[in-house]
């Protein structure tokens, strides 16, 4: 009978073998330690990687990636200084619900609170700004939180995601038999309104006599663009669109109002809010 020799791959091979299977295929970084080989296994695997000048201008290069895409927007820095320069970019991309997945090269695991190089708390200062976050202990377990990290930044109102890579587990070999992939989400779950509720708004837009469409950003990453448009159409209702749904709807489209909004939501009896929240914007609500 014959043996087969054991394959062992490291938890840097298994992090970029992941990202492809979930189907991505820019990595956006600044080369640095001790993500350096994330960036190179990226690149085995056919990844396109894009280097910068400075971590904070990768972010933003993973945010314009996912408003461009609908899909996240992957990023690697290195420890420390590295993903603390990211933390802006991060920062944007969860305010504006945009989905992102951040590989920060972290200490060694086994070094925390040793004063290790370039150690500090990433993931308790990630952890505000983040949907999800993880510090991985086994390198066997990077495509279980690589997956939910890439599946939690689309699920749900989207936003970023944050693994903390420290460099012990990146460089820990694994047999690639003892590793278990994840089932690769295919599908993502969209809010769905009960019936009444939508019957009560329809009912009070048609009794309306000056109702309005305030629209964000949720109607952009939900893929909504053509219901909206064919619902101003349909009613011909004044809209006003906020900076992270802009362009969803024409702009020159006859009931578009982008230089009014602060008169049309004084003046308007019913404002039909999709897809955005209630904030500075709509004066949080208060008439």
């Amino acid at each position: 009978t014959e043996i087969l020799p054991m394959v062992k791959v490291s938890g840097n091979h298994l992090i970029a073998k992941t990202l492809k299977e979930e189907g991505v295929d820019t990595l956006f970084y600044l080369m640095g330690g001790p993500d350096f080989d994330i960036v190179m296994e990226c690149q085995d695997v056919g990844i396109r990687t894009i280097d910068f000048r400075h971590e904070q201008a990768a972010a933003f290069a993973a945010h314009a990636y996912s408003r461009v895409t609908g899909k996240p927007g992957v990023l690697t820095a290195a420890s420390g200084p590295g993903t603390l320069n990211l933390i802006t970019g991060v920062y944007t991309a969860s305010i504006d619900c945009s989905p992102m997945v951040i590989l920060g090269g972290a200490s060694p695991v086994h070094e925390i609170s040793r004063d290790a190089f370039q150690e500090v708390d990433q993931v308790g200062i990630m952890q505000p700004l983040c949907k999800y976050w993880h510090r991985p202990t086994m390198a066997s377990r990077y495509p279980e939180i690589v997956s939910t990290a890439y599946r939690q930044a689309q699920s749900g109102r989207p936003g970023p995601t944050y693994i903390d890579c420290g460099g012990d587990v990146l460089y820990e070999e694994v047999e690639e038999s003892d590793v278990f992939p994840p089932t690769r989400a295919e599908t993502r779950t969209r809010p769905a309104a009960e019936s009444a509720v939508v019957d009560k708004a329809m009912g009070l837009i048609s009794n309306a006599e000056r109702p309005l469409i305030f629209a964000g950003g949720g109607a952009f990453f939900s893929g909504a663009a053509s219901e909206l448009e064919r619902f101003v159409n349909t009613t011909n209702i004044p809209f006003y669109t906020a900076p992270m749904s802009r362009g969803l709807v024409p702009e020159d489209h006859p009931v578009s109002f982008p230089a009014a909004r602060s008169t049309a939501m004084r003046e308007a009896d019913v404002v039909l809010v999709v897809g955005t929240r209630l904030n500075w914007m709509m004066n949080y609500g208060r008439r």
